[in-house]
């Protein structure tokens, strides 16, 4: 089991962002303490780059997620309040907004 994660990013997020690039990340995504997370869209059962895996914390502006192709991506992070803006290999750049438990 992986270890809890202290991470501003635990709890649950839903997509402020817009754009071509960003389409098969996720509506709605929840980061669990131990490392895990899940991630939706609409409608369910629509492809999703996030799925299912692992958060690792890398630095305070970067995070290791495993993607649905079980590939280990590194994406630079940077949260400012109750947002979190996420930049891609690619250089997309997406963000979410904090959502009450």
């Amino acid at each position: 089991m992986p270890a809890a994660i202290e991470h501003p990013l635990v709890g649950g997020w839903e997509k402020i962002t817009v754009s071509a690039c960003s389409e098969t990340y996720p509506d709605r995504i929840v980061f669990q303490p131990n490392g895990l997370y899940a991630g939706h869209r609409d409608p369910p059962g629509t492809f999703t780059t996030w799925d299912v895996g692992k958060l690792v914390v890398i630095d305070p502006g970067h995070v290791r997620i495993t993607t649905a192709n079980d590939a280990h991506v590194t994406y630079e992070i940077t949260i400012t309040g109750d947002v979190v803006t996420f930049v891609d290999p690619d250089r997309c750049a997406f963000s979410y907004r904090r959502v009450s438990p």
